[in-house]
């Protein structure tokens, strides 16, 4: 029961990469332009929807059902700004709404639409519609994007969104989020966390904005807090040397003794978001949105995984057999940490309160170099389909009432999914008391990245899992990764037609 087994693995190998030593190894535009008037297209001046601060609230629109007019309160930040949508009547619109949502998180969206129908103040009335899945949706819209069966709004993520826009399926939100007649006040975008936001613009098409998030999820480290404390420690690690001495010492050291030879410290699931939730928090990326390349054999995707097969080879780790092999291992105290997504909190809430667990468990950051941790975020967005302009205004007003503090509250107690907005810590006081991983989890929110919003990106997620079982395996790291990040570019240059 000793902690001196510490392996510095990762700082070692950081510094040989960094030292070169380490051996083995089109835009498009959309197709209607409704931010610009014609007539006083050299004024117009744009509102940025980006920003690193936090703040207010976020409500449906207070102008009245009656003629349209801007207030002074969201026409001051904006009032050299053409409005095209300040023209346009929501009245009395039916919106389509596309989900893949089922039991507890359907229940959950109908009852914030049956508000939304009984409150808003213009009759529109939005019908839910739950598609089955996302591949379901995807090739339904590749039947009827641009026809009058397409829905008013949709569930996606983002390499699917990118696909929808690619023939104008989708409408850019940027103009609608601006307009000082219908939009979001610069205090109002400010309390949704900034990063989480980023996600939904695409430089490739002209930095367009192609969604609005829903929920998200974070890649977390879950631990057993018992084995941890068996083993003389008091804290999850929180840098990948801590992470190698503890999992080391927990593989000889098994939690569960008549089984000890098959327990072990940590399991690998060798998944696209697991590799670059290593790398974010490691400081690095795996794709460079300014170049728009990817990086998938850049120096911290050789550290995270030069760092991995170290501890596979120590026998200090395994790698997963099947993708919820490692939670499976967990829930039994035969592995005492793993990486995962947030969406397990739920899970292994349910099995602590039923019994089901012998011990306790807690859930951290992944072990980083970077000063804070940076989490690596993802989820689906709500997209606006290219309809009538009153049809995607009156979808846009519901959108705004999916994302106010009162939605985003109910959502999160009824799914147990993460919120978007960073100001909900008062109400959602007596959730994480109940459930502190939930508030570990949210505050991860400050400070995210995430996997690149590509069309395509789909094909290189099972690219990547090939290519890093190879390296895992033993295989020649550079050679497979140089490999594998020509196949990632080759596959996005053919979804783009290029």
């Amino acid at each position: 029961m000793s902690k001196t087994k510490q392996v510095p693995f990762f700082i070692v190998l950081i510094v040989l990469i960094l030292a070169g030593n380490l051996v083995g190894g089109c835009a498009i535009a959309p197709s209607v332009n409704r931010t610009e008037s014609p007539e006083i297209e050299q004024n117009v001046t744009k509102v940025v929807f980006e920003t690193p601060s936090i703040g207010s609230t976020l409500g449906t629109s207070e102008a009245s059902a009656g003629p349209i007019e801007s207030t002074s309160e969201m026409t001051s930040a904006t009032s050299d700004v053409y409005d095209f949508w300040a023209g346009i009547d929501p009245r009395n619109q039916q919106v389509i709404f596309w989900h893949i949502f089922s039991e507890e998180r359907e229940q959950a969206l109908a009852e914030i639409v049956n508000d939304f129908n009984s409150s808003n103040p213009y009759n529109i009335q939005v019908i839910i519609a739950n598609q089955g899945s996302y591949v379901d949706i995807f090739n339904m819209m590749l039947e009827v994007s641009g026809t009058p069966e397409a829905p008013d709004l949709l569930i996606a993520y983002q390499n699917q969104a990118a696909i929808y826009q690619m023939s104008d399926g989708l409408i850019d939100l940027t103009s609608l989020i601006d307009s000082p007649t219908w939009g979001l006040p610069e205090s109002e975008g400010q309390s949704l966390f900034a990063s989480v936001l980023a996600q939904d613009v695409y430089p490739f098409l002209a930095s367009q904005r192609l969604g609005l998030p829903l929920y998200r999820s974070v890649d977390m480290l879950y631990y057993n807090i018992d084995w941890l404390q068996k083993l003389g420690y008091t804290a999850p690690p929180t840098s990948p040397d801590e992470f190698a001495g503890m999992v080391c010492a927990a593989a000889s050291n098994p939690y569960i003794t008549e089984e000890a030879n098959r327990s072990t410290g940590t399991i690998f699931f060798t998944e696209a978001s697991r590799l670059a939730a290593w790398v974010f928090a490691m400081g690095g990326d795996i794709y460079d949105p300014v170049a728009q390349q990817f990086t998938l054999n850049g120096d911290l995707v050789k550290g995270a995984l030069g760092f991995q097969r170290n501890l596979l080879a120590s026998n200090c780790a395994m790698q997963s057999l099947t993708w919820d092999y490692d939670q499976e291992q967990f829930i039994q105290g035969k592995v005492m940490m793993i990486m995962a997504s947030s969406n397990l909190i739920s899970y292994f809430s349910g099995l602590e309160e039923s019994g089901g667990l012998n011990f306790h468990w807690g859930a951290a950051p992944y072990p980083h170099l970077t000063p804070d941790p940076v989490s690596n975020s993802y989820g689906p967005s709500v997209s606006i389909t290219n309809t009538s302009p009153e049809r995607e205004l009156a979808a846009f007003l519901f959108l705004k009432h999916l994302l106010s503090s009162e939605s985003q509250t109910h959502w999160a107690e009824s799914t147990g999914m993460l919120p978007i907005r960073s100001d909900l810590d008062e109400r959602l006081e007596g959730w994480f008391n109940d459930y502190p991983a939930y508030q570990t989890a949210y505050s991860l929110l400050w400070n995210t990245k995430s996997e690149p919003a590509l069309p395509g990106y789909d094909f290189i997620r099972k690219e990547i899992q090939d290519a890093t079982s190879a390296v895992l395996e033993g295989g020649d790291m550079n050679a497979i990764l140089d490999a594998l990040n020509v196949k990632a570019e080759e596959i996005i240059a053919n979804q783009n037609g290029n």
